[in-house]
């Protein structure tokens, strides 16, 4: 299994949509063929339950016609006439004539009964007399007087009711005409009648004549076949029904034990079915195919796409750059292809910029490191000449010249160090003393300075140089143009995650938005604007843009709040 999910997953991606389109009209062709054939099969049951429901139909007309010879001989053994006729002749000695007269009306009530019952070929009543049975109505039957014995102890053990009697292929009724008159119930003579089996069955037959249910019957009294069409159908074990030789074969048992079977050719319809599903899937057979053109054209256009795609990528990896008329195609698409070639083509030249960019900051890097190379020498000589300075002061016992000149010199010092850019606060604050001493130094008592840090703050940490600019701007803005005493206070506090320090002094102010305004060129440079610049994007590189400088004018006080994290970990930082 793991071979096989190998292989597919190395497969270009036009064969595994391909492998999945096609697996998935199999499978639906599977479906169709699989709710087709069920479809057939409920059809099928359908044609078999409606056949079955003629054929008992069917066998039930045969019965009433059978039950109608019932009713035909109940009216003659309730005929009170006839019954008065059969008494005399049975009792009374008449002569010819009386005998004669007699008969004909027992042979008119007989035929007015029997007339127009086409299911009986002949009828007669036979009357026991001297030990033998004569016939006083109706012709004589093809039937020895054994046979006619026989059917006459055969109705005797009917007690009255009416038997059906099959002798042969031949079917007869048979029916004790007893006296009722006096309740006697003695016998006056037997109702011996020949059914026409055909007559009943084309009788029967006549509701579906002008349709095209086709049924051949057969029917069976025990083991004899009374009637059959064409081929004799043989009975089954138990009733129900089968499929033979393209028919459809049902059987049924009537209360009477008489056994029905109907053969309808079903052999036209199954092909009409057999003939529909072969058209029905070679139709599903077309459509799939024509699926899996349409679906192999889209597939293996939109891959030719990726493809290209792919090559401009492999293009770009060697430095070239995609054209714009290729890239002007896909400007205005919508859907993932020209999303992702809008993305690749804002990818590579985002890219291309970067690099450029990094490029030009390697150069500048290079020719920084080499004026810091050129420019080495020149700190020690101004350092060198403070400190010959310094100890000339020293010497002269001018105090307040040698602290000015250490102060100057640990400010020049902090300014080019080139290797601290991060410190903590608390060695920002110190460079900040110096240079205050300096401002105090120049300006006497018209500098006020206060610095106000907690002790949990001088361990955050800050760009190196961050409060001295911000200070000397307040000092160009607060002492130069202002005749008061400059106040310049420095706070901080700690809020959440983060650390804010505030510089505030009493000059006149500046505008909130100055960054901005300096930023985008709307404002000139001047004076110490590009310290602040300087500081503000310094935070921003070294922590996120979500910090740096913000402005504010606070009871008649020019507030600049610088806003840092308090917790940092950076391996540069300073103490």
């Amino acid at each position: 299994m793991e071979r096989i999910i190998s292989w597919l997953n190395n497969q270009k991606l036009y064969y595994k949509m391909l492998f999945i389109v096609v697996g998935v009209c199999v499978l639906l062709l599977a479906g169709f063929s699989s709710a087709l054939q069920i479809v057939c099969n409920v059809y099928n049951e359908l044609i078999y339950e409606k056949m079955a429901q003629v054929s008992i139909a069917y066998s039930e007309q045969i019965e009433t016609q059978l039950e109608k010879l019932e009713m035909v001989t109940l009216a003659i053994i309730g005929d009170d006439g006839m019954q008065e006729e059969l008494v005399c002749l049975r009792d009374e000695e008449l002569n010819t004539l009386e005998k004669r007269d007699l008969l004909n009306e027992l042979v008119v009530g007989f035929h007015s009964h029997c007339y127009g019952i086409g299911q009986l070929r002949k009828v007669s009543v036979y009357l026991p007399k001297d030990n033998e049975l004569h016939s006083v109505v109706g012709g004589n039957m093809k039937l020895s007087e054994k046979e006619i014995t026989q059917l006459v102890e055969t109705a005797g053990q009917k007690a009255g009711g009416m038997d059906i009697v099959v002798q042969g292929s031949e079917v007869y009724l048979v029916r004790r005409i007893r006296e009722r008159l006096k309740l006697t119930l003695t016998d006056l003579g037997t109702i011996i009648g020949e059914v026409d089996i055909r007559s009943i069955m084309k009788e029967c037959s006549k509701p579906y004549a002008d349709s095209e249910t086709i049924l051949k019957a057969s029917v069976f009294v025990g083991e004899d076949c009374i009637y059959s069409d064409g081929e004799m159908l043989q009975p089954m074990k138990r009733d129900g029904w089968k499929i033979k030789q393209g028919g459809f074969v049902t059987q049924y048992t009537s209360k009477r034990g008489w056994t029905y079977l109907f053969y309808t050719p079903c052999g036209e319809i199954f092909a009409t079915i057999r003939s529909a599903i072969v058209t029905v899937l070679f139709m599903a057979g077309i459509i799939l195919l024509l699926v899996l053109l349409i679906s192999r054209y889209f597939i293996g256009r939109t891959l030719r796409q990726l493809d290209e795609l792919v090559h401009r990528f492999d293009s770009y990896a060697k430095g070239a750059l995609p054209a714009g008329e290729e890239m002007l195609v896909y400007k205005d698409r919508q859907d993932e292809i020209g999303y992702l070639n809008q993305k690749f083509e804002q990818m590579v030249y985002t890219h291309k910029q970067l690099e450029d960019e990094n490029y030009q900051r390697m150069l500048l890097h290079k020719e920084a490191q080499y004026k810091q190379l050129q420019h080495q020498i020149r700190p020690h000589f101004i350092f060198n000449t403070l400190s010959m300075i310094s100890w000339t002061a020293y010497c002269n016992h001018d105090i307040e010249t040698v602290t000015l000149t250490k102060a100057l010199s640990e400010l020049l010092r902090g300014s080019m160090a080139t290797n601290e850019e991060i410190v903590t606060l608390e060695r920002e604050m110190k460079l900040v003393e110096h240079y205050m001493y300096i401002l105090r130094t120049r300006y006497l008592d018209r500098v006020d300075f206060k610095i106000e840090i907690p002790d949990n703050m001088l361990d955050v940490r800050i760009p190196y140089m961050t409060l001295q600019p911000i200070i000397e701007n307040a000092v160009n803005y607060g002492l130069e143009e202002e005749l008061a005493v400059c106040c310049i206070r420095v706070s901080g506090y700690i809020d959440g995650d983060s650390a804010v320090l505030n510089v505030e002094d009493n000059g006149p102010g500046i505008e909130s938005d100055i960054l901005e305004q300096l930023a985008s060129g709307q404002k000139q440079f001047n004076g110490n604007g590009v310290g602040l610049l300087n500081v503000q994007k310094r935070i921003q590189l070294a922590f996120s843009e979500e910090y740096g400088l913000s402005f504010y004018r606070v009871d008649n006080r020019t507030q600049v709040r610088i806003t840092i994290p308090k917790e940092r970990n950076d391996s540069n930082v300073q103490r």
